[in-house]
């Protein structure tokens, strides 16, 4: 049973590492809200089981209004401690940045208004196929992420980075943070987020978090310590040593290319 139990547990450290999937050499950009409007639901958006968070393995996890709140509750809780510049940024994975022309994201209140229609907010992406999500109204647990025209089987991950940082100079603090935001996604059981919270998989040694880059790989480094990040068994994946007490918030991990 125990063994079970760790298993499960490692692949929601495995879902965890969505944290360097995104495209190389694109900069942390911070997009202000545009205010709250009220419409009508558009009947061809998309039902809130029709997008899901991708993890490192390719696992995906439903996206909910709750586990959107979980998440940003994770986001507020740790976003001091590990990254303070960062924003709640996302990023759309299984769409090229050119791909989403026409594409409109928006949080829409899952409670109707006194009029029968909804709240919604829209989201803009930018030119990465990024979006940042307001953490005061996600919070609420009200809010569900839509899309127009309908799009089912969107997929998205989180994407925290600090103003001067991209995916190829990574801070080992916004890593920190996001693998701490990404488990948060994953809907478990009463019991089970027990054991996660037990086994703590963003700061635990005994398991080895890995990241595959989209690019062939090169070399991969904390510069000034002397660890080896390399896989040598997975092709063009490193090692994310978040759990090494001795690596500081704000050194880098930095990718070199073929």
């Amino acid at each position: 049973m125990r063994k079970i139990r760790v298993a499960r547990v490692a692949r929601v450290a495995s879902l965890a590492i969505a944290v360097v999937l995104a495209p190389v050499g694109a900069m942390a950009q911070t997009t202000p809200p545009p205010a709250v409007s009220s419409a009508p639901s558009a009947a061809t958006d998309a039902q809130d089981d029709d997008i899901v968070v991708v993890g490192q393995n390719g696992d995906k996890t439903r996206l909910t209004a709750d586990s959107l709140r979980d998440a940003a509750q994770a986001f507020q809780k740790y976003r001091a401690e590990f990254a303070p510049a960062t924003a709640f940024q996302f990023e759309i994975r299984n769409a090229k940045p050119s791909a989403t022309g026409g594409l409109s994201l928006y949080l829409r209140n899952r409670k109707p208004d006194r009029a029968g229609g909804y709240e919604t907010q829209d989201l803009p992406l930018d030119s990465q196929a990024r979006f940042t999500l307001p953490v005061a109204l996600v919070l609420t647990g009200d809010w569900e992420l839509r899309t127009t025209p309908n799009r089912a089987g969107l997929q998205i991950s989180p994407l925290l980075l600090s103003p001067g940082t991209d995916i190829a100079d990574r801070r080992i603090g916004d890593m920190r943070l996001q693998c701490r935001v990404a488990v948060a996604f994953v809907r478990l059981s009463i019991a089970f987020r027990a054991l996660v919270s037990a086994f703590n998989p963003c700061n635990n040694r005994s398991f080895g978090l890995y990241a595959t880059s989209r690019k062939p790989l090169l070399g991969a480094e904390i510069p000034g310590k002397n660890i080896v990040l390399i896989s040598k068994k997975r092709p063009n994946s490193y090692l994310v040593p978040l759990s090494n007490k001795k690596i500081a918030n704000d050194d880098r991990l930095k990718l070199t290319y073929k």
